[in-house]
């Protein structure tokens, strides 16, 4: 029988080796970093008298090269460095068009571990011998990412069950690239002097840290279960809070498939009564999180939203949230209505007072985003989905603080922009015939949001 004596030296082992590997991590990163630098301060160099044409045909390469060799490093070490790449993919405000394209590319995805090395990690999250709660878990994981893997189990009492349970010392891991990361901006913050890099760092780190702490995310889904028990056609898993805790999450199992696998068979088929039906419902849930209840799932990864045998739609993984005020629901209710009055003057008036500004307090430089954001919007409620890709348009509102250094644009309205984005790749992708701007007429009245009160203050 081996004794804890017995042990000791094997965990001493693992330990260390644990440490160098995270520091060898933690020198790849850096690595990287310094090329990176080395790389723009080569180009400013060589490049000082050629024109501005030149110069900024080669500045695009080197943003290719470079965004390229940051997304191999990101694949290869996932974890923080990966998380890092998805923050910023979306932020086409921050960072040129070359970096957006190559973390767009990037997926979440590693191959499971088996469930010999992460059983007795479970029941230390349990805090009791998991023959106790679970009569069976099926040992090959349904999904698996950086963080977490996904088991399919079925509980003494009877109920079908999803465990979602952190790796065991990814925490550690992620915390250690996140540090490397601290560093790499350090060096980098002089090669790409736009990027507020205090506000992206605090932004990443936060985002990460509550992704590490699965009670933020059990509350989520259990406030995202209030938010949609009226609604028919929308489905939460119930969440088993007794066997909860920071590493683990205990849901309700629903048999579902893949929101972009239902849609594009429906495509195949030509069924497009049903393409209408699941793209209602879709612009209904997220109209009612955004505009009613004010606190919206700012990760519309097809993976997180299933249509299930009864044709409902399932959301999942509340691990990234992010609520607005009342007063915030108001704002962006009040500018789609000054929008869609084209009153210019009151929507650059609004505009200031959400947050959106220039540095310079230059008037000529909210008006030009005025402008863009009237361009956007109105096409967007026109509902012409066969020639108009609302996420191409979402990224012109987005790249126009790229090409204006003194624009800011606030982080609100980045998250809620992540959302339109990927929501109108849909519309463009399966091309709905049906009307949508009359559902999300509905909840653009500040009566919709006195009628529920907000869960975001919850």
């Amino acid at each position: 029988m081996r004794t804890a004596q017995d042990s000791a030296p094997a965990d001493t082992h693992r330990d260390a080796f644990r440490s160098i590997r995270l520091f060898l991590r933690f020198l790849y990163v850096i690595a990287v970093s310094v090329r990176v630098l080395i790389s723009y301060k080569g180009h400013n160099l060589f490049h000082l008298l050629l024109n501005d044409d030149v110069k900024a045909e080669a500045l695009e390469s080197l943003h290719e090269k470079n965004s390229l060799r940051i997304t191999k490093m990101c694949r290869k070490l996932k974890g923080g460095t990966l998380k890092l790449a998805q923050f910023l993919s979306c932020r086409s405000d921050i960072l040129p068009k070359a970096y957006i394209q190559q973390f767009a590319t990037l997926q979440d995805q590693v191959p499971p571990l088996p469930f010999s090395k992460i059983e007795k990690h479970l029941a230390d999250q349990l805090d009791q011998p998991i023959e106790s709660i679970f009569k069976y878990i099926d040992k090959n994981a349904t999904a698996c990412a950086s963080i977490a893997q996904v088991h399919r189990a079925t509980l003494i009492t009877g109920e079908d069950v999803a465990i979602k349970i952190q790796l065991p010392g990814v925490d550690k891991l992620i915390q250690a690239d996140l540090n490397a990361i601290l560093v790499c901006i350090s060096i980098l913050k002089g090669a790409l002097s736009q990027l507020n890099f205090s506000s992206i760092v605090e932004q990443l780190r936060s985002a990460i840290l509550d992704e590490l702490d699965f009670t933020f995310e059990a509350v989520s889904l259990s406030k995202f279960g209030q938010q949609f028990a009226d609604k028919p056609d929308v489905v939460v898993p119930r969440i088993y809070p007794q066997h909860c805790s920071k590493k683990l999450i205990v849901m309700e199992f629903i048999e579902g498939t893949k929101i972009t696998d239902h849609l594009d068979k429906c495509k195949a088929d030509n069924n497009k009564d049903e393409v209408n039906r699941v793209l209602s419902n879709f612009v209904d849930c997220y109209s009612c999180q955004i505009f009613q209840n004010g606190y919206f799932h700012c990760d519309p990864h097809p993976g997180n939203f299933l249509i299930d045998k009864l044709g409902r739609l399932v959301l999942l993984d509340f691990g990234s949230v992010h609520s607005f005020s009342k007063q915030e629901i108001n704002n962006y209710q009040m500018l789609s209505f000054m929008v869609l009055c084209q009153n210019r003057d009151a929507v650059c008036s609004l505009l200031t007072k959400m947050d959106f500004k220039s540095s310079d307090d230059d008037p000529t430089v909210l008006l030009a985003f005025t402008d863009i954001i009237f361009s956007v919007m109105q096409k967007e409620f026109s509902g012409d989905y066969n020639s108009i890709d609302l996420s191409i348009q979402m990224e012109r509102i987005l790249g126009f603080a790229n090409t204006n250094q003194s624009f800011s644009i606030p982080q609100n309205f980045v998250l809620l922009a992540r959302v339109l984005l990927s929501l109108g790749g849909y519309l463009y992708t399966y091309q709905p015939t049906a009307e949508l701007f009359p559902i999300l007429s509905r909840y653009l009245t500040p009566q919709a949001v006195d009628q529920t009160p907000s869960l975001a203050t919850a």
